[in-house]
């Protein structure tokens, strides 16, 4: 799971991260330096807090369940998740149905 997290940050990045995460756990208060990353780790590793997690991967899932699936690029399909996160109905929430939703909606060649 660490691996998923930290793909696609640079080493500096990933290592503000990690030493982020060793002075919570160690107790430490972090300098106001690290800013929103410190908040949102402190958040995420509080004993108070549960976190529901969605991917790109689970678009995938969806676009293979539906009754027509299309070859969609990660980047198209992290695209759609930005885009749902942002967007979404906070009443109704996340699920199934909404990730449907948000998944581009691409041109049928028809060849007879």
């Amino acid at each position: 799971m660490t691996n998923d997290i930290l793909e696609g940050l640079r080493d500096d990045q990933v290592q503000l991260v990690l030493d982020v995460i060793k002075a919570l756990r160690e107790g430490h208060q972090t300098s106001s330096l690290y800013g929103k990353v410190d908040s949102q780790i402190r958040y995420v590793l509080s004993e108070n807090t549960d976190c529901v997690f969605w991917s790109i991967d689970d678009f995938k899932m969806a676009n293979s369940d539906l009754y027509r699936s299309y070859d969609y690029t990660d980047a198209e399909l992290r695209e759609a998740m930005h885009h749902m996160f942002s967007k979404h109905d906070a009443a109704i929430g996340i699920n199934w149905d909404v990730l449907s939703h948000y998944l581009p909606v691409k041109e049928v060649q028809c060849t007879l």
